[in-house]
């Protein structure tokens, strides 16, 4: 089934370069949420950085290029990229801020989630 759902992933930038809107259905959400945060979706079925368009040229999510210059202090550290820096921790640090920001969120996400805890 999973290597159905890739293939089918993959056709979903082919549809938005012919300015089509894709429709996806059935499936649980957990689908759905990997085609939009693209942790399942890429040739080796691992988490991969921004997709690239047909020429090759990686396209950047839109909140990278507006979180690049800013610095951010959360939980009295301070990080110079956010994205970047959050990557490199690890999941229990990441969980620790979490605890430390919002304990009542942090409670209600599994331990070892760190796409939720990074969100």
């Amino acid at each position: 089934m999973e290597f159905i759902f890739l293939n089918r992933a993959f056709q979903i930038d082919r549809l938005h370069a012919q300015n089509k809107i894709p429709v996806i259905v059935g499936g649980t959400h957990y689908y759905v949420e990997s085609i939009l945060w693209k942790n399942l979706v890429s040739a080796d079925s691992t988490p991969q950085g921004p997709v690239e368009d047909e020429g090759g040229t990686p396209r950047k999510k839109p909140h990278l290029d507006e979180t690049a210059a800013k610095k951010y202090v959360i939980a009295g550290r301070q990080f110079d990229n956010l994205d970047d820096d959050l990557e490199r921790l690890p999941t229990e640090e990441l969980r620790d801020i979490l605890k430390e920001i919002d304990p009542v969120s942090c409670n209600h996400r599994h331990e070892m989630d760190r796409r939720k805890i990074k969100r």
